[in-house]
């Protein structure tokens, strides 16, 4: 209740979001993890479309995206401009990984937890070392593992290294991949093949326990009957509720006669398929799996899938609940109808952002930097917690004080990352960190004497999770470069995307070896012909000069760049195809 009274504006936006665009699905707050989710229900492996299959894919906004890929799908973590571009139908592009493999042998020791086996892969690969590398797991030892230990050693990515951690679908050989099994069953021949589902059961354990729920599956066999929908008689069906009281609420409502038309009888009362107890597969249908070497698949609304569990024949093992839950505070949630969102100028949560104000529909020159003044100098380590803090929005702090300009208390002043629909927020949150100045007070006053600024900093900037408000706010700020030893991957993939230069030292350099105070002011001309990875000469007042490294790593981020930045090529691009 407390988080729709206090996001309603941003529910709001997302909500005509979801009705203005085009395929653009909102999983509605307060459903779990965006990432669980997809596991679960979003992710579909391969989809038809056109009569062509294709591969899913991920492309998502923070460290845990890797989690997809124990689901045998190949998903990475970008930053949040860059997943922007994406919506609006841009590639991504990126140098091409290199891909190492990892056996995994043997079966592991029942006392050993997913937990144990997750640490010591984690612990060994960061040994290996495989940074921004491709990791696939193979070798027979991985049929040992349920998806949920996948997910779990895909999703520990950042703590090797990874840039991916892939698990293959069960590792089918490609040459069987194909494989079909004719069979006979009740004089009427079938087929069976990779993924077939052979046992279908509604549980005694969770969900039966709900009476909710079990109404409406028993809704949902209703409206599957009236459709013609019918289950192949050799898939093995059963309905096993917690309780006799389940067997009269659901005769009473009416909706007995469906469940059991699709073979949903009620077999009895307590554990059944979620513990192994569904009874021996159809004879035909056994060996037809035995034959093919199959992954057979069972779908059930219990609470257990491991692998053999539910039956030995069955690999595959999918945890469903018959009908997809709703909220209904969202669903009565007003929402504006139209193309264009009806900006309110009173809004604290949502404002029209500035990224495209003093943009121009021709390309402009490149521009090099001149003159800028250290707005900061960092040493290593620099998190976009520090650059772009989500937390609260301190009592003291140049966000607070606009938010109490704007005639709210304390206590309504939220977190920023509740707030980063608003730019003014977000700028005067920008490197709000409590060891720091008010950072936005001295910005500004650079920005009013038309100077430049940009920012110093050692190894590993921008480490820490994906936060694409650690580049849009320095680009509010009027941070024109940032000169660092090293950048974490994303990050400085967000700056490109923000038309900020991220330029990096030669390697054993940096501002202590070079003498820098920050006290200086920087120049840099960049050439017209400017190539990915060009060394450029860094002009530092009182005489000092060294070289820099471009950290623009494939021509399309240096097109990103010539554009301003990718949402400006984004829209000159939409521009020039209308």
């Amino acid at each position: 209740m407390l988080e729709f009274e206090r996001n309603k504006e941003r529910f709001v936006f997302l909500k005509w979001g979801a009705k203005a665009l085009k395929n653009m699905l909102i999983v509605p707050p307060g459903s779990g993890i965006v990432h669980q989710v997809n596991l679960e229900y979003l992710a579909r492996v391969v989809f038809s479309e056109g009569g062509l299959l294709y591969p899913d894919s991920l492309v998502g906004t923070d460290s845990h995206t890797t989690m997809i890929n124990g689901l045998g799908i190949v998903g990475w973590g970008v930053g949040g401009i860059e997943a922007e571009a994406v919506m609006l139908g841009q590639s991504i592009s990126m140098v091409l990984p290199e891909v190492v493999g990892y056996k995994l042998t043997s079966v592991p020791h029942p006392l050993t937890t997913s937990t144990d086996i997750v640490l010591t892969i984690t612990k060994h690969l960061r040994s290996v070392g495989v940074v921004g590398k491709f990791v696939e797991f193979f070798g027979p030892g991985v049929s040992a593992l349920s998806i949920a230990d996948r997910a779990t050693i895909s999703n520990m990515c950042p703590e090797y290294g990874a840039t991916v951690g892939f698990f293959p679908g069960f590792g089918i050989p490609a040459d069987k991949q194909a494989s079909t099994v004719p069979f006979v069953y009740d004089g009427q021949e079938y087929t069976l093949r990779h993924g077939s589902v052979v046992i279908a059961a509604i549980t005694s354990c969770t969900n039966t326990s709900n009476p909710t729920v079990m109404l409406g599956a028993g809704l949902l066999a209703k409206k599957a009957v009236e459709a013609g929908l019918r289950v192949s008689p050799y898939i093995k069906t059963s309905l096993s509720p917690g309780s006799g009281v389940v067997t009269y609420y659901l005769r009473e409502s009416g909706v007995t006669p469906f469940l059991e038309k699709l073979g949903f009888d009620i077999v009895g009362y307590g554990c059944m398929t979620c513990i192994g107890n569904s009874g021996p597969l159809p004879e035909p249908v056994g060996e037809a799996i035995e034959k093919g070497d199959l992954v057979a698949c069972g779908v059930l609304s219990g609470n257990r899938n491991f692998e053999g569990r539910i039956h030995p024949l069955t690999r595959a093992n999918y945890l469903a609940s018959p009908p997809l839950k709703g909220n209904e505070r969202w669903n009565k949630l007003d929402a504006p109808e139209g193309m264009l969102y009806p900006w309110d100028d009173k809004s604290t949560y949502i404002q029209d952002p500035p990224f495209f104000q003093t943009m121009t529909k021709d390309l402009p020159k490149i521009q090099g930097i001149r003159d800028a003044y250290v707005l900061l100098n960092f040493a290593d380590s620099v998190t976009t917690d520090h650059i772009s803090p989500a937390g609260s929005i301190a009592r003291n702090s140049p966000a607070a004080r606009y938010l109490a300009g704007r005639g709210l208390t304390p206590r309504e002043f939220n977190s920023y990352g509740s707030r980063r629909g608003n730019d003014a927020v977000m700028a005067r949150g920008t490197f709000a960190n409590i060891r720091l100045m008010d950072i936005f007070d001295a910005a500004e006053r650079y920005k009013s004497e038309g100077k430049q600024v940009v920012i110093l900093a050692g190894k590993e900037y921008g480490s820490g999770s994906s936060r694409d408000w650690a580049a849009k706010g320095p680009w509010m700020l009027g941070v024109k470069a940032v000169i660092a030893e090293s950048y974490e991957r994303i990050h400085r993939s967000n700056l490109v995307g923000m038309g900020i230069i991220p330029f990096q030292y030669k390697e054993g350099e940096n501002a202590t070896s070079l003498g820098l105070t920050g006290r200086e002011t920087i120049t840099v001309e960049l050439p017209q012909n400017l190539q990915p990875g060009q060394l450029v000469t860094v002009q530092a007042s009182g005489g000092k000069s060294f070289q820099v490294i471009t950290r623009f790593d494939t021509e399309v981020e240096l097109v990103y760049f010539r554009n301003g930045g990718i949402l400006n090529y984004m829209v000159r691009k939409m521009l020039n195809n209308a």
